[in-house]
C-alpha cells in the first residue's frame, strides 16, 4: 500500500475525532481550534503510519472497514457473431453475418427468427470453412423445426474461400411448418474455422439480407450459449466476477454505470483484444488495420467523474493490453527464458505477464476515492480489433454501492508478487516511461535494428556437406552466408529417402500459425507429411542446382509414381465430376484428393515439376539419358499431355485461350482464392512443353516433339492475348494484375523469375518481345507498394483496392521490404530486380532478405514463411512455419542469383555474379556446374573469389578439370571500365549498361582450369 493510500484511509477517522474536540474548544477561539486540529491530525497521522505500514498488505487484501469490492461484467450482445463487411483478410465490400467477431477460434450457435416454411424452396447465400478440406465439419447451416428443434435440412461450410455459394433447400414436404435457420460454429481452430450468411430468401415467409441493412433483431443465441450463473473467483487473492465464458466488452457501446460511488481502485480483467492476432494471413501489404504491434493503441478506458471531468486511459498493446490465447499457445521464447519473463513483467502494466490458462490478465487504475458516474470502453475504428474487458472489479470506499447489478465480493490475502505489482504498476494517464517500456517490449518480442548484431561469426551446421559460400562486407552478408548453410542443410532433411520431399521440416517452430505476433512453439510441423507440387517444384530445382543430383532424382522418381494415382483403375474416387482425368501432379502429391479448391488443377506446381524433370535429364550422360527416358517415357508423355488435355476438353474445367487453374497463384487479397487464369501457372507449363520436346527429340520421338512445340506456341499466343494489358502508348504494356496472386500480386513476375531455371541469368535470355513487358510490370509493382500509384488509375489499382489505399490505417512498406511472404514476396521481387540488373533496387531488397531471416531466439538463420514489419521498418517478427519448403527454396534461389554460376547454356559456362555495392568479397568452393564440352555433359566443381577494390574488381576462378568456353560478366562497377586483363594480359571486353548499373563482359577460351580477371576503372 502506498503512503497516500494510508493517509486517505485514516482521513475519515481523524476528521470525526477532530470534530468532537472542536465542539468542546469553540470558546477558546477559532485560532486555537485550528492549531489543535493541525497538531492532532499530524500526531495521529504519524501514529497511523507507524502502525499501518507493517499491515499494508493485509489492508490491500481486503481491509473491509475501509473499502468494499464489487464485481461487474461488460458484455457484447451476440458474442461470436457480427454483421459487417470485414471478413477474414479483407473487406469484402458488402455486409455479411459471420462468426469472426471473436476471431477464428470463436464458437457459437445463432438462430434466426421463426417463419413458416415456404411451399417451394429456401435459398441461402453461405460462405465459410471448417478445415482447409472441410474435414472438421464443425461449421454448418441448418433448417430446424421450431417446436422439436429437429434438424430438417443441413449444409456444411462451403469451402468457398470467402466467396458466397448458394444453398437451395426444397421445402415442399414441410410447407407451413414453423422453422428457423440455425448457424453453428463449433470450430475452435486457428484457421479455416468460420461460417457466414449473406442472405435468406424464403419468399414471402421470410427474407433477410445483411447487405440491405437488416439487423439481428429477432435473432437469438441458442440456449446452450447462455452463460452459467456468475460466481466469485480470485486472481491470487484479488476477487472478480467469473461469468464462465469469455465476454467481450466492445468499445462500440461498452459502458458501465457506477452511479457516483467513491472508487479507490478500478480493476480490469481480460486486457486482450478481440482478434488476438498479430496479423491476418498474408494481409494486404499497405493495410495496417489488421496488423498489431506492441505500441499500437486500440482504444481508451474513459472514466467519467461525477463533477463532469473525463479522463481517457490509453489501451496500448504491450503496455495495458496484450495477446491472450495466442500467447498461451505460443509461449516461446518466454516460457524457457526466465530473464525475458521478468523483463516483460517489469515493462507492462498487466498481471501476470505470462497469461493464465484462461488467457486473461489484470490491470488497475488508482482513482483515490473520487466519485465516478461511468466507465466507458472505446475502441479506435481504424483498427480492426477491439479491446476486451471480461470482468471489472470496483473497490469502493466503505458504504458506497455501485449502480447496476454489481455483486459484492470478498478479497483474500494477496500473493507477494501481486502485492508488489499493486505497489508499482498502476495504469496512469500519461506515464513518462511508457515509450521506454514499450521499447523494451518490442525488443523482447521482435528483431529490431537495435538488437540486430553488427556482425556475426561464420556458423556451419554439423555434418554439412554441400558447397561452401562466403559473403563479406556487412552484417547482412554475414546473415546470408550462414543462411545458405543452414537452409541447405535443412533442405537435406526434407528430402526423405523414400522420395517424398517434405513441405515442412519434420520438427520446427510455428510462429502462431499465420496470425501470430512474434512468439512461437516448437513441435511437429504442420506440413511434414505433405509434398506440395509448387514447393517441391522449386525446392528440387534448387536442391539439384546446389549439387544434390542423386537425392533430386530419387524425389523426382517418386513424383512420377504419385502422378500415376490419378488414372489408376483402383482409384475411382479420383474423378472430377464423374470424369476420370489423366495422370498429373496436383496440389498435394502425398495425398491427392478431389474437391473444389483442393488443387486438382494446380497447374503452376505441375509445370514446375516438369522443369525439375527436364533439369534432372539434361545433367545425365548420353547413355544415362537414354535409360532414364526409356524408364519414364510414359510418365513424361502423361505430364505433357495433361496440359494439352485441358485445352482439348474445355468442358471439364473451363480452359480457354489459357489454362484455368486452381492455385494460390490466383489468390488476390481482397478478391480471394478461386479458379482463374494466372501467368504464373501458364508460363512454366508452356516452358515445360518446350523442354519436354527436347527430351522427345533426343529419344527420336519426333511426333511428340512436334505436338508439344505446337501447343507451346498456342499457349504463347494465349499469354499475349489474355495477360497483356496496356496499349504500349499512354499505358505501357504490362502483365495484368487480375488473378495475379499473393500479397504483392507478384505472380505477374513469372516470365522473368522462371528464366534461370532453363534459359539463363542474363537480360538477353529473356524473350525480346517480353523484356519491356517484364520491366514495366516490375516498375509498376514496386511503384505501387511504394505509394507512387494513382488509385483512380485502373492500370495501377483494382477497384477493391481503392478503399484500402485511402484507409487511415494505410502504411506503405519501407523500401526493399516485401517479406509478408518470404518466397512469394521478398524472393520474387528481389529476383526480378537482380535479373533486370536493377541493383539500386535490389540492394535494399537483399538487406531486407537478411533482416527478415534473422532471429536471435531460435534457429537464427532458417527462413520463415513470412515476416511482419512495423510501419517504420525498425522492428519485425516471423510468421507461419519456420523452414516452409517453398519460401525457403525461393530464398535460396535468390542467393544463387547473387552467386551467378549459370550452366543453362549447355555448351558454355557463364560466371555472372551480382555483388551488392556495399559488399567487398564473395567466394564459393566446390560449387557444381553441368556443361557439355562436346563429348557429353560433365559435372565441374568450381571455386571463385570476387573482390571489389577502390579502383576496380577482380575475379579468380578454378575448376577441377578443363572448362569449356567461359563467358564472364562482372558488376555492378563503380565506374566506366578502361582496362580488363586475364592472367595479367589485357584482353578485349564489352562495357555495357544494363538496368541501372554498369557491367563489363568478356569471353574466355576453352581448356582453362583457372583464371584471374581484373577490371580497372
Amino acid at each position: 500500500m502506498r503512503l497516500t493510500d494510508i493517509l486517505s484511509a485514516n482521513h475519515l477517522w481523524m476528521s470525526r475525532l477532530n470534530q468532537g474536540w472542536t465542539t468542546v474548544l469553540l470558546s477558546a477561539g477559532r485560532s486555537k481550534v485550528r492549531t489543535y486540529e493541525w497538531a492532532t491530525s499530524a500526531a495521529l497521522s504519524f501514529l497511523c503510519i507507524a502502525f499501518a505500514l507493517p499491515t499494508a498488505q493485509a489492508m490491500d487484501a481486503g481491509a473491509a472497514e475501509q473499502t468494499q469490492f464489487w464485481g461487474v461484467s461488460m458484455r457484447s450482445s451476440k458474442g461470436t457473431w457480427a454483421v459487417d463487411s470485414r471478413l477474414g483478410a479483407f473487406d469484402i465490400g458488402r455486409d455479411t453475418l459471420h462468426s469472426l467477431a471473436g476471431g477464428e477460434q470463436g464458437e457459437g450457435v445463432l438462430l434466426s427468427p421463426a417463419f413458416a416454411a415456404p411451399e417451394d424452396k429456401i435459398r441461402l447465400m453461405v460462405r465459410g470453412w471448417s478445415g482447409s478440406d472441410g474435414e472438421r465439419e464443425a461449421c454448418y447451416v441448418e433448417l430446424v423445426d421450431v417446436l422439436s428443434e429437429t434438424r430438417l435440412r443441413h449444409a456444411p461450410a462451403p469451402l468457398t474461400t470467402d466467396h458466397p455459394r448458394e444453398v437451395v433447400w426444397d421445402t415442399a414436404d414441410i410447407a407451413g411448418r414453423k422453422v428457423r435457420i440455425r448457424l453453428t460454429d463449433r470450430d475452435s481452430a486457428e484457421s479455416f474455422a468460420w461460417i457466414a450468411l449473406d442472405g435468406i430468401d424464403a419468399g414471402q415467409a421470410f427474407s433477410w439480407d445483411a447487405a440491405e441493412g437488416c439487423t439481428l433483431d429477432g435473432w437469438v443465441l441458442a440456449t446452450e450459449e447462455a452463460s452459467p450463473e456468475s460466481e466469485a473467483a480470485w486472481l491470487e487473492g484479488l476477487p472478480y466476477l467469473n461469468e464462465g465464458s469469455r465476454l467481450r466488452a466492445e468499445g462500440r457501446g461498452g459502458r458501465l454505470a457506477v452511479g457516483g460511488a467513491r472508487v479507490r481502485r478500478l480493476y480490469l480483467f481480460g486486457m486482450s483484444h478481440t482478434t488476438d492476432i498479430g496479423t491476418l494471413l498474408w494481409h494486404y501489404p499497405s493495410d495496417y488495420s489488421m496488423r498489431f504491434f506492441a505500441g499500437d493503441a486500440l482504444g481508451d478506458l474513459v472514466v467519467h467523474y461525477s463533477d463532469g471531468r473525463q479522463e481517457a486511459y490509453p489501451l496500448v498493446l504491450g503496455d495495458t493490453l496484450f495477446w491472450s490465447d495466442r500467447f498461451h499457445n505460443y509461449p516461446e521464447p518466454f516460457a524457457s527464458d526466465e530473464a525475458k519473463q521478468e523483463a516483460l513483467a517489469s515493462a507492462m502494466r498487466l498481471y501476470p505477464a505470462t497469461p493464465l490458462e484462461s488467457g486473461f490478465r489484470m490491470g488497475f487504475i488508482e482513482l483515490d476515492g473520487e466519485q465516478i458516474d461511468m466507465v466507458e470502453l472505446r475502441d479506435l475504428p481504424e483498427k480492426g480489433s477491439v479491446p476486451i474487458v471480461e470482468a471489472v472489479t470496483l473497490e469502493t470506499l466503505s458504504g458506497d454501492t455501485p449502480a447496476g447489478e454489481a455483486v459484492p465480493l470478498e478479497a483474500k490475502p494477496y500473493s507477494a508478487s501481486l502485492a508488489r505489482f499493486l505497489e508499482t504498476h498502476a495504469i496512469t494517464l500519461c506515464p513518462e516511461d511508457r515509450a521506454e517500456r514499450i521499447h523494451t517490449v518490442r525488443n523482447l518480442l521482435y528483431t529490431t535494428m537495435e538488437n540486430l548484431p553488427d556482425e556475426l561469426p561464420l556458423d556451419i551446421p554439423d555434418g554439412y556437406g554441400g558447397p561452401n559460400v562466403l559473403f563479406e562486407g556487412d552484417r547482412y552478408a554475414d546473415i546470408l552466408t550462414n543462411a545458405f548453410y543452414h537452409n541447405l542443410a535443412d533442405m537435406q532433411v526434407k528430402a526423405d529417402p523414400s522420395g517424398l520431399y517434405r513441405e515442412s521440416s519434420p520438427y520446427s517452430a510455428s510462429y502462431g500459425g499465420y496470425v501470430g505476433f512474434g512468439t512461437f512453439s516448437v513441435g511437429p510441423s504442420p506440413y511434414r507429411d505433405d509434398c506440395w507440387s509448387r514447393g517441391a517444384g522449386r525446392a528440387l530445382q534448387e536442391f539439384l542446382a546446389f549439387g544434390y543430383q542423386e537425392e533430386t532424382s530419387v524425389c523426382m522418381d517418386w513424383c512420377f509414381e504419385q502422378a500415376r494415382l490419378w488414372d489408376a483403375p483402383e482409384n475411382d474416387h479420383l474423378r472430377w465430376n464423374g470424369v476420370r482425368i489423366p495422370a498429373h501432379w496436383s496440389r498435394n502429391l502425398a495425398y491427392p484428393v478431389v474437391g473444389e479448391h483442393l488443387g486438382v488443377f494446380e497447374n503452376d506446381g505441375h509445370g514446375m515439376l516438369m522443369l525439375v524433370a527436364y533439369n534432372v535429364w539434361r545433367r545425365l550422360q548420353p547413355d544415362e539419358r537414354e535409360n532414364w527416358t526409356r524408364r519414364w517415357w510414359d510418365d513424361i508423355v502423361d505430364a505433357a499431355e495433361w496440359i494439352i488435355w485441358q485445352f482439348e476438353n474445355p468442358e471439364v474445367f473451363g480452359t480457354g485461350d489459357v489454362l484455368r487453374t486452381d492455385s494460390e497463384c490466383n489468390y488476390m487479397i481482397g478478391v480471394g482464392l478461386g479458379y482463374g487464369h494466372s501467368i504464373y501457372a501458364d508460363y512454366p507449363c508452356m516452358e515445360g512443353l518446350l523442354r519436354f520436346a527436347e527430351i522427345a527429340d533426343d529419344a527420336g520421338e519426333d511426333e511428340a516433339a512436334r505436338r508439344w512445340r505446337e501447343w507451346a506456341s498456342h499457349m504463347e499466343r494465349g499469354i499475349n492475348k489474355h495477360y497483356v494489358q496496356g496499349d504500349g502508348e499512354a499505358n505501357p504494356k504490362a502483365w495484368t494484375l487480375w488473378h495475379s496472386g499473393w500479397a504483392y500480386q507478384s505472380a505477374l513476375l513469372a516470365p522473368l523469375i522462371f528464366l534461370p531455371d532453363t534459359r539463363g541469368m542474363l537480360p538477353e535470355d529473356d524473350r525480346c518481345e517480353w523484356r519491356a513487358i517484364n520491366e514495366a510490370s516490375f516498375q509498376r509493382l514496386i511503384d505501387k507498394w511504394a505509394g507512387n500509384g494513382d488509385p483512380s488509375d485502373e492500370w495501377w489499382y483494382l477497384s477493391h483496392e481503392v478503399p484500402l489505399y485511402e484507409a487511415p490505417s494505410r502504411h506503405f512498406p519501407v523500401r526493399g521490404n516485401y517479406s509478408v511472404a518470404m518466397g512469394y514476396g521478398q524472393a520474387f521481387v528481389t529476383q526480378a530486380a537482380l535479373l533486370l540488373d536493377r541493383m539500386d533496387d535490389a540492394e535494399p531488397m537483399i538487406e531486407w532478405t537478411a533482416r527478415a531471416i534473422y532471429d536471435a531466439d531460435y534457429e537464427p538463420f532458417i527462413v520463415p514463411e513470412g515476416v511482419e514489419t512495423c510501419p517504420d521498418g525498425t522492428a519485425w517478427f516471423r510468421t507461419g512455419d519456420l523452414g516452409n519448403g517453398f519460401q525457403q527454396a525461393e530464398t535460396m534461389k535468390t542467393i544463387r542469383l547473387l552467386l551467378g554460376i549459370d550452366d543453362t547454356q549447355v555448351t558454355q559456362l557463364r560466371l555472372v555474379p551480382r555483388m551488392p555495392g556495399n559488399w567487398r568479397r564473395m567466394s564459393v568452393e566446390e560449387f557444381p556446374a553441368w556443361v557439355d564440352p562436346g563429348d557429353g555433359v560433365r559435372r565441374y566443381e568450381l571455386q571463385y573469389t570476387l573482390e571489389r577494390h577502390s579502383d576496380g574488381m577482380s575475379l579468380s576462378f578454378q575448376s577441377d578439370q578443363p572448362l569449356p568456353p567461359v563467358a564472364v560478366r562482372l558488376g555492378p562497377l563503380g565506374g566506366t571500365p578502361n582496362t580488363v586483363s586475364h592472367n595479367g594480359e589485357d584482353i578485349p571486353f564489352e562495357a555495357l549498361r544494363s538496368g541501372d548499373s554498369k557491367w563489363v563482359r568478356l569471353d574466355l577460351d576453352s581448356g582453362l582450369t583457372q583464371g584471374h580477371v581484373r577490371v580497372l576503372w
